[in-house]
């Protein structure tokens, strides 16, 4: 669900942060490698399949709307990376994946949205 922690294999180039196919400019990556890394990720699911969505100083516009996310860590001056005005829609059957440190964190802006196959599991809080 939106907002849940996993851990995941992401696409076949996020050691690289490269996308399979070279988004427009101002456009994160939508084309994920259809393989998978065997490295393993921990990220946070942003958007799901047909969400439209793209990135302004790090927050995330899904559906035109600007989603409630104080948990992250601001951009600061680190504006590459942190904006990508260019709205595209998640492809059916997959999940975009962003850290919560958005200034410095290799995410689906990269390599691309991840397919549920890919999902280990959920992390979950322990203790108070």
């Amino acid at each position: 669900a939106i907002g849940d922690i996993v851990v995941f294999h992401p696409p076949a180039g996020a050691e690289t942060n490269t996308c399979a196919i070279r988004p427009p400019a101002g456009q994160a990556c939508a084309t994920p490698d259809r393989r998978s890394s065997k490295e393993l990720f921990v990220k946070r699911i942003v958007a799901g399949p047909g969400d439209r969505i793209s990135i302004s100083h790090g927050h995330v516009i899904r559906n035109a709307t600007l989603a409630s996310e104080d948990f992250i860590s601001p951009c600061g001056d680190q504006p590459e990376g942190c904006d990508f005005p260019r709205t595209f829609t998640v492809a059916a059957g997959r999940y975009y994946m962003l850290g919560d440190n958005r200034g410095a964190s290799d995410d689906s802006r990269y390599w691309g949205p991840v397919a549920p196959a890919s999902i280990i599991g959920r992390v979950q809080r322990v203790g108070p």
